[in-house]
Formats: C-alpha cells, structure tokens, sequence
C-alpha cells in the first residue's frame, strides 16, 4: 500500500511540474520575456521582441513593459524623477 501511495505522489508530482512548464510556455510562447498577453494586448501578434521600439520613442518594449506604459504609443513613455516639477 506504501509503495501505491508513493507511486500516486510522484506521478502527482510529474503532473504538477508538466502543468507548470505549460503554464510558462504558454505565457511567454516566443521566449522573448514579455508575456503573451500583453504582446496581443497592444500589437495584436507576437512578432516584436524586448529589444524592439515599434512606436520609435526610444523605449525598448521590455522597458514599457515594465514602466506600464503603450508601447504603441510615442507619446507614452515611462515618467522620471523630477517630471513632475514645474
């Protein structure tokens, strides 16, 4: 019974981790760190990677990505210390 016991929680296991590398996989199908969701979010495809800059501000997408600004729009970009002062 043991030995049934321990064979159910190691294929418990193994399913587990499966499931989580789906999940990963599928997150990030292109492996080019930004998620999926984001990408059909604003470009409607996954054909941009990090590095590109589509809308030309000057800002990577992996950079807008993580200031929460439109990397599809120009005039979105990411806010620095001091912007706020007049």
């Amino acid at each position: 019974m043991k030995k049934v016991i321990g064979a159910m929680i190691a294929l418990l296991v193994v399913l587990t981790s499966f499931a989580a590398i789906g999940k990963v996989l599928a997150e990030d199908a292109d492996g080019d760190g930004l998620p999926d969701e984001w990408e059909i979010q604003y470009f409607g495809h996954l054909d941009y990677g990090a590095n590109d800059d589509p809308d030309a501000d000057g800002i990577a997408n992996i950079d807008e990505y993580n200031t929460n600004t439109d990397p599809a729009d120009p005039l979105s970009k990411p806010r620095l210390p001091g912007d706020d002062q007049v």
